[in-house]
């Protein structure tokens, strides 16, 4: 009987093995997302736990805003707890990589391997001119092992500048989110890529300072970081390190004081010297320039004396000079008179011999008259009387010769008289010419005398005018060293005052909670889990229904099987066995199937696809949870064994003959639409027919109704994810971020880059700010206590906080919530345009504008911490700055996490003025490619540190997160995958009910396409009310997306695009036709006799 029973129970599931098919794929669906979910954040989180432990990443990070000393390590050391303690060097500084200027983390490898770097290729430094990188630097700058790289000089470096060789491709265990990812944008505010060196690489000044100190836990061996049990145990540790810090800040603080003070002596001794080195110089060079002030005296009066003696020589030459020209002039006179009488003389010559030979001719004229004028003398007179006449003429004629001759003489005389005048006054005039030779000699001579003494006074005077200058200078470098010896002093005394203004160290103890890398795995495992809450809920829910509706028809055709069971002597629980056994078949075969593609072939699917891209994890591992694989099973087991046992119970309470007879069809009745007279008459036949057959099986009509309703809401949602990724990047990009580009650059470089952008052309607003990465958390204490507070000379605290924010503070109570938030903070002068450039729109879409007096904190980072306006939250700058600001507003934000506040209110709270390094920039033009390539010419330009586009931010965020779509499918093809079993079992579950009444419309007469249509018709009916209340049910699903999906920086506003809504109902109706089509060949392989011959 046992053997005729089993194999009865075999028959059963070879007959009905669709129906067996139905439950199977359903517990196997089920199951996979239940494990499949669970498994693959298990996974997850034992794959980086593993990864960590490997590379021994450090359980707690200490760092202090005045270094860490070696004996702060061997304190820590000796803490109990603490396995390993180490100093760590690190910097962050860039790198120029052909025309990429890129930010690194350099840092020292540990000497007892912890933060170890995963090797990917080649091998770690061994030198000091050694350096392993990271993948991503390698990516990006297209260099490979062997290259050399170089570090950006600037005044505090830690690590020397020199070239180092790449020697391999690391994987830094503290960056574990993939740079280049669909969660990249949480770790934004970290640097471009890490580079590690040797400990021999680090500046032997900067050696004896620790930036960091890592330790390494006890009795965590084996303790996933992610437990409860590992928390504890940090958290304890943390406690204990807590109770050794304010020795230790004081310590340090003494220690940095007293090494300050001992620096500052030497460097005062060292001035004094100085002091007195120039003191010294100074005197010898007044000594110099009064030695020299004496010769030129000396010289002075040298010069006065040649003067008096030139001025002597002068008036005796003049003198001369005056004397030989009124020689001169005599002389010369002297020489006109005797020239002139020689004039007169020579003129007188030939006048005189006239006026002679005239008388002369006047005495012949009168002896002619005496002898009667006789034309020939000779012959005319008579000789006697010719004689007288003759002797008369020859005595005139010898008086005329003895005038001449007298004439002549004196003319002679008088020519020697002038003569030896004239000899006499030219010998004169020439003792006149050598007198004036000598006076011209006296004169060059003087000339020359009066040249050397011009010269001697120039030189007096450029002398003079040197030792003026020499003491103007020294007077002025007297003043300058006065100066200078009166700021080194006033500097020494403003040091000293500074050393002594140090406050006192403060360490910052952080767990792996502070280390992007180990949270975004354990919330985005969180995320996933969420999710792994909800969606099984549907499989099972739809599960349980369509079990119990096939065993139920199952039950119901086995009737008169079960009454004869019952008749031979079978108990009521064997004979549930058989159905149980149908049931728990089917439940555990795919069970055991969903167990596989749970625990190996999604997490596989999910590695290979998402995680890889999202973190760097060499190697992903692979667990079973037996509680919760069992669990899984064990939940679909019993859901649907209870429903056998529901479906068994009312039949096997009837005795074998009841269950022999036939079952008294249900009872027809009214249905509403009947009420409805107008409505009903315009019905046709068939359409009467279909409509009393959907609401005469009830129980088909809600499970079928039940079960696409949860499909179709789980395809609502999976769509809406899709939707909601793909909205993320629009509405951060195009509609909260209003500027084209930020840029950041050296604080030095500020003032000439803003010039620069104010003088471009392309450039249509520029909006100065500063950028800071600090690190947010909720405020332990309110405002009135914290906020503001700085320390004035004596010690006492002075609150600097507003009345107005004080008044905000008096609402906040402590805050409980330990989480902390690595943020960017945008300090904004007073009275800027910000709404120009972000929209600072609240979740109700009200437009708030920044003001004094607090921050505006975006609302994922606000939930994340729980803090709401009013609230105060503890801010810490990358300068190790603190302080508590109230929370004026909390504004919309969907991807990466800020802050914005004033300049003033950080003054206010910070104590100190803000550094503004950053840019927000929009551009005239609204092209892309214009804006893409501004942003990469900004970008090669070394004065901007960091360029960040939005359009390429955008384009960036739409590829990675393709990625996240691949997930959102495999969710919409297991939906699909669910809605069509459940319309399938339910088709063939109602097929089965109805076959005598299928047969008997045939027999009437129905063509095939008539019977076809007259099935099918309930089902595309069923299958739309299913899909009307599964719209709805799948909005709220998608709705509480945005308060299971809490992920760092990226805030999940649900949006649903109504052809979403469409492609649902489309994928739904498309399985229904395929499922009508299906049915048709069932319909159609109908037998009608035996159909009329079976019982219903």
């Amino acid at each position: 009987m046992a053997r005729a029973f089993r194999k009865d129970i075999w028959r059963t599931i070879t007959q009905s093995r669709k129906r067996f098919v139905s439950i199977l794929v359903i517990c196997a669906l089920g199951v996979t997302m239940v494990t499949g979910l669970r498994a693959s954040c298990f996974d997850l989180r034992a794959s980086a736990d593993a990864f960590f432990d490997s590379q021994h990443l450090y359980d707690i990070s200490i760092q202090s805003t005045l270094g860490l000393s070696a004996e702060d390590v061997q304190e820590l050391a000796h803490v109990e707890g603490v396995d390993k303690a180490e100093g760590a060097w690190e910097e962050t500084t860039y790198t120029d990589a052909g025309s990429q200027r890129l930010s690194v983390d350099v840092k020292a490898l540990s000497a007892d391997g912890i933060n170890a770097p995963y090797i990917v290729e080649g091998s770690l430094p061994t030198n000091e001119n050694e350096v392993a990188v990271t993948q991503n630097f390698l990516t990006t700058t297209g260099l490979s092992l062997g290259d050399t790289v170089t570090l950006e000089k600037n005044s505090d470096a830690v690590f020397k500048r020199v070239d180092y060789t790449i020697t391999a491709s690391v994987i830094d265990p503290t960056e574990l989110t993939s740079p280049t990812g669909p969660i990249a944008i949480r770790a934004s505010a970290s640097s471009d890529c890490c580079f590690f060196v040797t400990q021999d690489a680090v500046d032997p000044e900067m050696a004896d300072a620790f930036t960091a100190i890592y330790l390494i836990a006890s009795n965590t061996e084996g303790v996933s970081c992610y437990s409860d049990e590992y928390t504890a145990t940090i958290d304890e540790l943390v406690n204990r390190i807590e109770n050794l810090r304010a020795d230790r800040e004081l310590a340090r603080t003494n220690e940095i004081k007293q090494d300050a003070h001992a620096a500052i002596d030497e460097e005062e001794a060292t001035a004094q010297d100085e002091f007195a080195s120039a003191e010294s110089q100074l005197a010898d060079a007044q000594k110099q320039i009064d030695d020299g002030w004496a010769e030129l005296n000396a010289s002075k009066k040298q010069l006065a004396s040649g003067q008096q003696q030139l001025e002597s020589s002068q008036a005796q030459l003049d003198e001369q000079a005056a004397q030989l020209a009124d020689a001169r002039t005599q002389l010369e006179d002297g020489l006109a008179q005797v020239a002139e009488g020689r004039a007169q003389l020579e003129a007188s010559i030939e006048p005189g011999k006239a006026a002679i030979n005239t008388q002369i001719d006047a005495q012949i004229d009168q002896l002619n008259e005496q002898f009667d004028n006789p034309s020939n003398p000779e012959t005319d007179l008579p000789a006697e009387m010719y004689q007288q006449y003759l002797a008369a003429l020859q005595q005139i004629e010898s008086a005329r010769t003895e005038a001449l001759n007298s004439f002549d003489a004196t003319i002679a005389e008088n020519r020697a008289t002038l003569d030896t005048t004239e000899q006499q006054l030219r010998q004169q005039l020439d003792q006149v010419a050598t007198g004036e030779a000598a006076l011209s000699a006296g004169r060059a001579q003087l000339d020359s005398s009066k040249q050397e003494l011009a010269t001697g006074t120039e030189q007096l005077a450029n002398g003079e005018a040197e030792l003026r200058a020499g003491q103007e200078e020294l007077d002025s470098q007297r003043s300058e060293y006065e100066a200078s010896k009166a700021d080194a002093l006033q500097q020494i005394a403003d040091a000293r005052a500074e050393v002594d203004d140090i406050e006192q160290a403060q360490w910052y103890v952080q767990t792996r909670d502070s280390n992007a890398g180990y949270t975004s795995v354990e919330s985005d495992a969180s995320s996933i889990e969420a999710i792994g809450l909800v969606f099984p809920v549907v499989f099972i829910i739809v599960a349980v229904l369509i079990a119990l509706t096939t065993i139920t028809r199952m039950v119901e055709e086995e009737r008169s099987l079960i009454g004869t069971y019952k008749s031979l002597g079978y108990s009521r629980h064997a004979i549930l066995m058989k159905y149980l056994a149908y049931a728990l078949g089917a439940s555990l075969l795919g069970g055991l199937l969903g167990e596989f593609c749970g625990f190996i072939a999604f997490p596989t699917f999910l590695f290979s696809v998402v995680f890889e891209a999202m973190y760097q994890i060499p190697e992903y591992l692979y667990s079973f949870d037996t509680f919760y694989g069992i669990g899984s099973i064990l939940f679909f087991v019993v859901g649907i064994a209870g429903a056998a046992v529901i479906a068994c119970r009312s039949e096997l309470k009837q005795t074998p003959a009841a269950l022999m007879r036939p079952k008294a069809p249900k009872a027809g009745s009214r249905i509403l639409l009947e009420r409805i007279t107008p409505l009903w008459k315009r019905m046709s036949f068939l359409n009467k027919v279909t409509a009393r057959n959907i609401f005469r099986y009830k129980k088909r009509f809600l499970m079928t109704i039940f079960g696409i309703m949860g499909c179709m809401a789980l395809l609502v949602c999976g769509f809406a994810i899709r939707d909601s990724v793909h909205a993320l990047s629009d509405m951060q990009y195009n509609d909260i971020n209003r500027y084209d580009v930020l840029a950041v650059v050296n604080q030095d470089d500020f003032d000439s880059s803003l010039t620069t952008l104010e003088e471009d052309s392309r450039i249509s607003a520029v909006q100065p700010l500063g950028v800071d990465n600090v690190t947010v958390s909720a405020a332990t204490t309110d405002a009135n206590s914290s906020a503001g507070v700085t320390t004035d000379e004596s010690g006492a605290e002075a609150t600097e906080a507003s009345e107005s924010s004080t008044e905000v503070a008096d609402t906040n109570t402590a805050s409980t919530n330990s989480t902390k938030e690595s943020l960017q903070l945008f300090i904004v002068p007073d009275s800027a345009p910000l709404t120009d450039f972000i929209n600072t729109r609240t979740s109700t879409d009200s437009p708030c504008e920044l003001t004094n007096g607090g921050i505006l904190l975006t609302r994922n980072a606000a939930e994340l911490l729980e803090v709401n306006a009013g609230n105060n939250v503890h801010i810490e700058t990358s300068t190790l700055d603190q302080a508590n600001v109230p929370v004026q507003n909390v504004i919309d934000n969907y991807l990466g996490n800020a802050a914005y506040i004033t300049e003033s209110t950080y003054e206010e709270y910070f104590g100190d003025a803000a550094d503004l390094n950053g840019f927000f920039i929009n551009l005239a033009s609204d092209d892309t490619a214009q804006q893409e390539a501004f942003a990469d010419e900004l970008a090669s330009d070394e004065t901007f540190m960091s360029v960040t586009s939005t359009q390429k931010m955008s384009e960036e965020f739409s590829q990675s997160f393709q990625l996240i779509n691949t997930v959102v499918y495999v969710i919409i093809v297991l939906a699909a995958a669910l809605a069509f079993v459940v319309l399938f079992t339910l088709s063939t579950t109602n097929i089965s009910e109805r076959i005598r009444e299928l047969a008997t419309i045939k027999v009437l007469g129905f063509r095939k396409r008539e019977v076809n249509h007259y099935v099918n018709k309930e089902t595309i009916l069923l299958t739309a009310l299913g899909m009307i209340a599964g719209i709805p049910l799948g909005y709220a699903f998608s709705q509480s997306l945005t308060y299971v999906l809490k992920m760092p920086s990226i805030y999940f506003a649900v949006t649903i695009e109504p052809i979403s809504y469409v492609y649902a109902c489309a994928l739904t109706l498309f399985f229904a036709w395929l499922v009508a089509l299906l049915s048709n060949r069932a319909l159609a392989k109908i037998d009608m006799i035996e159909a009329l011959k079976s019982v219903e």
